[in-house]
């Protein structure tokens, strides 16, 4: 009977340990593609955001969650929101939650996309897959990013494409090194998995989706 309780309590204790807590807040989205953008995109079928700062009013992340993931500590001069939620499989094991995170002194505003297995509550990876930054005069960077299935093996991959223009012209001791590139982060055996994408494939998914 004492090996019986045990057991019980035992397992009780692994299953509050287990359970993810931000599925406590918030209901991730059912979708097959999402669109991440610097300056907007896409939530609830409408366009938030013009400007590219976002609006952590507008979603505010519960100060438990911010505290229980770590963000305070990673993100601790910038202002940071919920953006997006989505299942990467159909077992629901492995969790994409986008953050927005403005940067208070820069006022540069990015998406980071954590990878959240649901069974230990623990952070994966954890990528930037939208941005913008610019020196001027000497060069910009944007960073957009379409989530779906780009294997066709049921499960939703983060393809990353990044367009860097260079503001320095050409000279014997340095290139310019302007140019578009693009790679892709494939769910495959609950990981991510880093694979190069061309151009020409980025644009079709674009088109496709």
């Amino acid at each position: 009977m004492r090996k019986l309780i045990t057991g019980i309590l035992l397992f009780i204790a692994h299953q509050s340990f287990s359970q993810c807590e931000f599925l406590k807040y918030i209901k991730p989205q059912d979708t097959d593609s999402i669109h991440v953008y610097p300056s907007k995109y896409f939530y609830n079928g409408k366009i938030r955001n013009q400007t590219g700062v976002y609006d952590p009013i507008a979603d505010p992340i519960p100060p438990s969650l911010v505290s229980h993931y770590g963000l305070d500590t990673l993100y601790q001069k910038s202002v940071i929101g919920y953006c997006f939620s989505f299942y990467f499989d159909k077992q629901k094991s492995s969790l994409g939650i986008g953050i927005g995170v403005t940067d208070n002194k820069t006022k540069e505003f990015s998406v980071k996309l954590f990878h959240l297995d649901t069974q230990t509550d623990s952070i994966k990876d954890r990528i930037e897959i939208a941005s913008h930054h610019e020196i001027p005069g000497t060069m910009k960077e944007t960073r957009n990013a379409i989530i779906m299935d780009s294997d066709d093996d049921g499960d939703l991959d983060v393809n990353i494409m990044i367009d860097l223009t260079d503001y320095e012209e050409l000279t014997p001791f340095a290139d310019n090194i302007s140019g578009v590139d693009g790679y892709t982060y494939a769910f495959r055996n609950d990981s991510l998995v880093y694979e190069y994408i061309s151009r020409q494939v980025w644009f079709a998914m674009k088109i496709s989706h």
